[in-house]
């Protein structure tokens, strides 16, 4: 790894670095981490083991780097411009731009450098997890190629970013399920969007049968209390975490989580009706992170808040 002053601390691979001695906890695990300390690091997150999120900023500079693992960033704050070049190869340029995405092949050697200072968030996805996530859509490890791509536009994959970099910045929110879908969600739309050779899913018809969707179900609700992770679902259907994904949402018309999130209002609802549990004992006896989430997720689903629901029941 190399960097350069322009004129301060620098950066690489479209990637900023905060200012810091580079040397914290968080950058002893960072792939940048020799330059840049995170802002924020999903690196000491439950449940984010197949990826990391890290949020960076960094002053003007440029840098070069070789990453062991598929990289891709997303501007927050863009640089007035950039200039980066793959292995050695013809620069190109541009101007910064807010949702510029850079996409960065493991193995390769990637140069950059930016006028003005910016903020980004910078994925990390292994190899196995992307060939885990595909293995029954005809996903090959071999054949998982990604290609380069410099300040690309891609509205779903910014969504799929954004949604992972509220997640980070929510130091209570530690929903796995949720993290596990987006994580798959990413690996995919990488696959299929972003491949050397585009991924291209097989078509199913019928979602899960009732025999493997009442055995998840029952687990679910066998385990409103705690965070369960794609994986453990994915292995009672006895199938890829895409896969089983795609079918229980063709079975249920919701996400494995959307249906957890519900069926844990539904069971507080019963739960208001005791005087003798708080609202917080309620949230945490579900398996919401705290109260506020618990009320977020309520007030969503049923138009109001826990505590006039319960005082609704207590006047009657």
């Amino acid at each position: 790894m190399a960097w350069r002053e322009r004129p301060v601390v620098a950066g690489c691979d479209g990637f900023p670095a905060a200012r810091g001695s580079g040397h914290g906890p968080d950058a002893a695990r960072s792939p940048i981490g020799a330059f840049s300390t995170p802002l924020a690091s999903s690196v000491e997150r439950a449940g984010w083991e197949r990826l990391l999120v890290e949020l960076h900023h960094m002053p003007p500079g440029e840098g070069e780097a070789r990453m062991p693992q598929l990289m891709l960033s997303l501007t927050l704050q863009p640089p007035r411009t950039v200039t980066a070049r793959v292995d050695g190869g013809r620069a190109r340029s541009g101007s910064g731009a807010a949702a510029g995405i850079f996409v960065v092949p493991p193995g390769r050697s990637h140069w950059c450098a930016w006028t003005g200072s910016t903020t980004f968030l910078a994925l990390y996805l292994d190899r196995e997890a992307m060939a885990q996530a595909v293995r029954d859509d005809g996903g090959e490890p071999d054949r998982l190629e990604i290609a380069y791509r410099f300040l690309a536009s891609d509205p779903d994959l910014a969504s799929l970013a954004l949604s992972l970099h509220d997640q980070l910045l929510d130091p209570d929110a530690e929903d796995r399920l949720y993290v596990d879908t987006l994580s798959v969600q990413l690996a995919v739309h990488m696959l299929c969007r972003h491949g050397t050779t585009p991924l291209r899913l097989r078509s199913y018809r019928g979602g899960l049968s009732r025999a493997k969707m009442r055995t998840v179900l029952d687990y679910l609700n066998g385990h409103l209390g705690r965070n369960v992770h794609l994986a453990e679902l994915a292995d009672l259907a006895e199938m890829s975490p895409f896969h089983f994904l795609r079918l229980f949402r063709e079975s249920s018309g919701l996400t494995p989580h959307q249906y957890l999130v519900h069926r844990r209002v539904e069971v507080a609802r019963s739960l208001l009706r005791r005087d003798d549990l708080s609202l917080a004992e309620v949230a945490q006896r579900v398996g919401f992170s705290d109260q506020s989430h618990f009320t977020r997720h309520f007030r969503r689903l049923t138009g109001a808040p826990p505590g006039q629901l319960r005082r609704a029941i207590r006047a009657h």
